[in-house]
């Protein structure tokens, strides 16, 4: 579309395009995917829009309006190059890029080595990481469930935000009796229950 189309769109609808379809991607770690790319489309508009510039050039005058547009650019890349290697050293195992990127690697692994995981109720995010890595324990919710509804109609994704408001009610129907959760948070139906694993990403709870 840039290629072949820039002279039939108008640039600011280009721009506010681009934006819409980015803002599936906008988390932090995606940052710098946005400068590059707006700076890629920032360069050339502003490449053809540099008119207030007389037309006879010498090259001093040119060389520094070519690098006005060129630093930018190669900051933008030298950025995202940057990244990847500190993530690329920083990511040695999948292990070490699964706990990087805030998954509950040693958790999951304690409730793996000591045999704890009756009834668990896990967070949402953390659903699929368990079916994967630990498919002997039967996970409360994953990503698939959001749809899903239960015999009497009502869905599971309700019953899961309805735990984590304080109906503890649901706790005792579902007999659940581990937690896996968030380490910085400890969701009123479970304060009752004792600690046994706690790490920078998660906590493991159980029913005394």
């Amino acid at each position: 579309m840039l290629l072949s189309k820039r002279a039939k769109i108008d640039f600011s609808w280009l721009m506010l395009a681009s934006f819409v379809f980015l803002l599936a991607f906008f988390v932090v770690d995606f940052v710098y995917i946005w400068v590059i790319v707006f700076m890629f489309l920032g360069v050339r508009f502003f490449a053809k829009s540099i008119a207030f510039l007389p037309v006879h050039l010498d090259f001093k005058a040119d060389y520094w309006a070519r690098m006005s547009l060129f630093l930018p650019a190669f900051a933008a890349v030298l950025a995202l190059v940057l990244n990847f290697f500190v993530n690329w050293l920083e990511s040695g195992t999948a292990q070490s890029r699964l706990a990087k990127d805030n998954y509950p690697v040693e958790a999951v692994n304690f409730m793996t080595r000591n045999n704890v995981g009756e009834n668990i109720f896990n967070e949402y995010a953390w659903g699929g990481y368990i079916d994967w890595q630990a498919p002997h324990l039967k996970v409360f919710i994953d990503g698939r469930m959001a749809g899903w509804k239960k015999a009497d109609g009502k869905y599971i994704l309700a019953d899961y935000l309805a735990i984590l408001k304080g109906n503890c009610d649901l706790v005792e129907r579902y007999q659940i009796k581990t937690a896996l959760v968030e380490s910085a948070r400890t969701p009123i139906c479970f304060g009752n229950f004792r600690e046994v694993y706690k790490d920078e990403v998660a906590k493991v709870l159980v029913k005394e």
